[in-house]
Parts: C-alpha cells; sequence; structure tokens
C-alpha cells in the first residue's frame, strides 16, 4: 500500500512540475523560471498574432476588390468560393 501510495505521490509530483510547480517535501510553491525573458516571448508571440491577423485582412480587402470589380455574379461567386475554400 505504501508503494501504490508513493507511485501516486510521485506522479502527482511530476505532473505539478509540468504545469510549473515545485514540490518539496509536502510544500507545493510556483517554480519561476529566470532562464528566459517573459516580456521578449510575449511580443514575440503579439508580432506574430498581427502578422497573421495582418495577412488576413490583405486576404479579404482583396476579395472584396475582386468581387466589387467582376463583370458577372458567376464570376464573383467563384471568387468568393475560392477565398473560402482556403
Amino acid at each position: 500500500m505504501i508503494r501504490v501510495l508513493r507511485g501516486k505521490l510521485s506522479e502527482a509530483s511530476a505532473g505539478l512540475r509540468r504545469l510549473g510547480f515545485h514540490v518539496d517535501d509536502g510544500i507545493v510553491t510556483v517554480d519561476y523560471d529566470s532562464s528566459g525573458d517573459p516580456r521578449k516571448e510575449l511580443e514575440q508571440v503579439k508580432a506574430a498574432v498581427f502578422e497573421e491577423r495582418d495577412k488576413a485582412k490583405t486576404k479579404f480587402r482583396q476579395g472584396i476588390f475582386n468581387v466589387l470589380s467582376a463583370q458577372t455574379v458567376e464570376e464573383a461567386r467563384k471568387i468568393v468560393e475560392e477565398v473560402l475554400a482556403e
């Protein structure tokens, strides 16, 4: 029974470590990893998100322009279908 409980304790401790906690002798604390620069990482993620947003906006605007400049309804429908399929 003790081995089973120790195994469960070990699994729980490993799970907590993966979530960013440190378990030592029954005390659970937040494990601060100072190896990275959180502000720099946040800025990189924000830049990537803004870049994706700008790409989507450009694609949307070009699609609208193409639809408005289409000569027929069928041509406009085809353009919309192509944009939605991507």
